[in-house]
Formats: C-alpha cells, sequence, structure tokens
C-alpha cells in the first residue's frame, strides 16, 4: 500500500466504527443530554426575562420626551437576540447527540453514504438524440445523412463536411451542475477511493481531480451494462490494453459528478484526426496538423485537435455516437462526486463518495 495509505484506511475504519456507535450511544444517553438542553434553555429564558425587566426599569427612568428604547428581540428559543453573545437557531434533532452527527453544513454524516447520482438521477436534461434533431432544424441536412458523417473518422470527411458535423455538435453543451461521467478502469477506482497521490508514482496523482474524456449523463443513461458502455463510447482498444472495460469484463466503473460551474466552456468536443498519438509533431507535423485544421474547421474558431488511435473519430463524437468532451487535466471536482459499479445484468451500486476534498468507501 502506498505511503500514508494503511493510516487512511484505519482513519476511516475508525470513523465507521464511530459513526455506527454514536447513534446506539446518543439513544442510551439522549435523557441526560436533554435534560442538560432544558435546563440551558431555563436559564436563558430566565435571563432574557431579566433583561427586558431591567430594560422596562431603565425606559421609566428616562425623561418623558424621550422616545422608549425598545424591548429586546427573542429568538424562538426565548434568549435575547440583543444580549452579548446570542445563541443562534440551529435544526431541531430527536436529541442533542445527534446533533454532533450534523456536518457543518447542515448535512448528517450517516447521510453522506447515500447514494446521489443512480440512473435516474443521470436523465437530468434532453440527450443528445433530441438535441440534434433539434439543431437540424432549418440546416437541410437530414438525420440520416448527419448521422452518417458525425460516425466517420475526420480524415473521410471533407472540410465542408467537417463544418456541418461541427455546426450541429456546438450546440450540444455541458451545463453548469449537469450530472457528468468517466469511466475509470480498477486501478483509477482504488487510487480514487485511497485518496493515493502517489498511484502512478510519488505525488502523481490527485485524487481530487479528473480529466480527459468525458461524457454527460443523459447521453449515457441507456448505457447500463459493461458491454453498452465498451460499445457506446467506443471503448475497444483493440489490444493495446488502455481500456477501462475489457471484452466481457464482468464490471465496469463510471464516475459520476456535476459538472462544476464552467466546465463547458473549458471542456472542448473531441475534434481532431485519427493519428498515432506517440508521433513527434517535430519529426512528422502531418497528424497534429490536420487535428488543428479539424478542430478549427469544426468549432469556427482557433483550436488545437486531438490525436488518437482508431476507434478515435474526431468529430465530436465516438464511435458510438455520444457526444464527447475532453476536459482539461487536473480539473476539480465540485463538492460531491461518486463511483458506481455496474453489471452485466443492469445492476448497479456506489461504491465510493467524495465530500469535500476526501474519497469514502462504502463497500467495506
Amino acid at each position: 500500500m502506498a505511503a500514508g495509505g494503511e493510516e487512511k484506511a484505519v482513519f476511516h475504519a475508525l470513523r465507521r466504527d464511530a459513526q455506527d456507535a454514536l447513534p446506539k450511544i446518543a439513544e442510551r444517553n439522549a435523557h441526560v443530554v436533554d435534560s442538560a438542553v432544558e435546563k440551558g434553555s431555563k436559564n436563558l429564558a430566565d435571563h432574557a426575562e431579566n433583561e427586558a425587566r431591567t430594560a422596562e426599569d431603565f425606559r421609566s427612568r428616562l425623561p418623558k420626551d424621550k422616545p422608549p428604547l425598545p424591548s429586546p428581540r427573542t429568538t424562538s428559543s426565548g434568549a435575547s437576540a440583543d444580549a452579548p453573545g446570542p445563541v443562534p437557531e440551529v435544526p431541531v434533532h430527536a436529541n442533542r447527540i445527534e446533533q454532533a452527527l450534523v456536518q457543518d453544513d447542515g448535512t448528517a454524516a450517516a447521510d453522506l453514504s447515500r447514494p446521489r447520482f443512480g440512473n435516474d438521477a443521470l436523465r437530468d436534461s434532453p440527450n443528445f438524440d433530441d438535441e440534434i434533431d433539434k439543431a437540424l432544424e432549418g440546416t437541410g441536412l437530414g438525420r440520416e445523412e448527419y448521422d452518417r458523417l458525425r460516425l466517420r473518422p475526420t480524415s473521410d470527411l471533407t472540410p465542408e463536411q467537417i463544418r456541418q458535423v461541427g455546426e450541429v455538435r456546438n450546440r450540444i453543451r455541458i451545463g453548469d451542475g449537469q450530472i457528468v461521467t468517466k469511466v475509470v478502469n480498477r486501478r483509477l477506482v482504488d487510487g480514487y477511493l485511497d485518496n493515493d497521490h502517489d498511484l502512478f508514482g510519488p505525488d502523481t496523482f490527485d485524487p481530487t481531480t479528473f480529466g480527459n474524456s468525458i461524457a454527460r449523463g443523459t447521453d449515457t443513461a441507456d448505457l447500463t451494462t459493461p458491454a453498452h458502455l465498451r460499445d457506446g463510447l467506443a471503448l475497444d482498444d483493440k489490444g493495446q490494453g488502455w481500456t477501462p472495460v475489457p471484452e466481457g469484463a464482468p464490471e465496469a466503473y463510471q464516475l459520476r459528478f456535476p459538472a462544476p460551474k464552467g466546465l463547458g466552456d473549458r471542456a472542448a468536443p473531441s475534434y481532431g484526426a485519427v493519428g498515432d498519438p506517440k508521433t513527434d509533431p517535430k519529426t512528422d507535423p502531418s497528424p497534429q496538423q490536420r487535428a488543428n485544421a479539424v478542430a478549427t474547421i469544426a468549432s469556427g474558431h482557433d483550436a488545437t485537435g486531438s490525436v488518437m488511435e482508431d476507434p478515435f473519430t474526431g468529430t465530436g463524437y465516438t464511435a458510438g455516437g455520444v457526444p464527447e468532451w475532453l476536459a482539461p487535466r487536473g480539473t476539480n471536482f465540485g463538492a460531491r462526486a461518486e463511483i458506481w459499479r455496474m453489471t452485466p445484468d443492469g445492476g448497479e451500486s456506489m461504491v465510493g463518495y467524495y465530500y469535500k476534498g476526501v474519497w469514502n468507501r462504502v463497500d467495506g
């Protein structure tokens, strides 16, 4: 295990034990705490009443032509709101120990492990099929012809065809807060859930960030098995070894998270050209030059394209037809993210969640 990993694992185990134990302790000792709270509340109420009497007595001593002093404001608990050190109102829970289990933003610790981004949550907006149909209105280009163009490598398209593909593709965007997905392999899953900064070597991985290929949840919601993900997202690596979903995989893992603010502007459609990404642009600039030309034509402005091997299309869509974006590496997650395990029978379960900079396992 990476340096610090064992200590983190022990910490998380102890935290889970504490979370399990605290409610039982709360149940046994709730009457003690509630009794103390009741006494404290009575003292506060007595203090407020005494303050009110003092103010009234002071008003009676003022000259009659002076405006009267306002009565002290009180909160719903009876404590004076104008007294030094006012007691803020807090949500009322079953007992006061339960309040200790509430995070500083009002989220109960036990509630954090409740899944937020199941399949239903992915369907938060119209999917790409609806958006393509709408974007094609008035273009003179039919859906069948458009599909034929967008699923071909850009090397097989003319500049005008690339422009037509991009004109529609650019209408499909990622909105702030929209659920975004990314398929990851098991090694990355462990790297995230272990909060392992040394996953690929000393300080080589930041588990608070993501990057590269992403897709919207609304466009992947119907891809409910490892095989669906492999086909729809074109994850067949032809034996090269990079795919997160090998053929016949018994499981697949998917990151799910709300799009951080501005991601739609920072992540670009996957425009580019098919080629060997290992080619040195200094000795053979043609692949990168083609990719840049495609990205510029498709996006309508100067842009840098990507060079990737088949099954990359360069049209902004995977070979399976799903809109794809390339997010800058090192893009921070927002407040929460989840990792889901998907199985061939269409089952899915959350195996971990990210909250306030830390990943937590929930699969034991």
